[in-house]
């Protein structure tokens, strides 16, 4: 029953990236990303253990790049869910057309049943697409399909990040 409630409400779809330990970009897609008001600049999220991302991952110390998808972006959020290589041309996609991107560190990663629960600390806003045509709205997944919403909060938040990034 708590599964079919999560998966009604509405959640961003982020693209994770990071360096594997072979030194090749893998990427995960994801909806769990969070951060709280009181933490802003601490951003969670989790991971299956079965996961190709899960086999690539370095852990604590960790880099990671957190890009929230524009709702333009489906067919990466579709590719990273099968495959966890990252190619130099979906880099500049999500590098030039994330809405927001974000970069952290991990700080700790703790064993949650069948999942990683990775919580991280942002470093730096890299970019808030205000004027970019394509990043109008970010993707969304509502009851297990994209949706757009509008630009609502985008600003504030990433203002909010800015402000508690030391």
């Amino acid at each position: 029953r708590t599964n079919e409630v999560l998966t009604r409400f509405p959640a961003g779809i982020w693209v994770i990236s990071a360096d594997a330990a072979d030194g090749t970009k893998c990427g995960l897609t994801v909806s769990s990303v969070a951060s709280s008001a009181t933490s802003p600049s601490i951003l969670t999220f989790n991971l299956l253990q079965t996961s190709t991302f899960y086999a690539s991952f370095c852990g604590v110390g960790t880099v990671v790049r957190a890009f929230l998808l524009a709702a333009a972006q489906a067919t990466l959020s579709d590719k990273y869910v099968k495959t966890c290589d990252v190619s130099a041309e979906d880099m500049t996609a999500l590098r030039d057309h994330a809405t927001l991107s974000l970069d952290a560190v991990v700080e700790q990663v703790s064993h949650v049943l069948d999942h990683l629960l990775v919580i991280c600390r942002v470093r730096q806003v890299v970019a808030f697409a205000e004027g970019c045509r394509d990043c109008q709205s970010p993707l969304l997944r509502v009851d297990r399909a994209y949706t757009k919403l509008g630009r609502v909060g985008l600003e504030a938040a990433s203002q909010s990040f800015r402000s508690h990034v030391s």
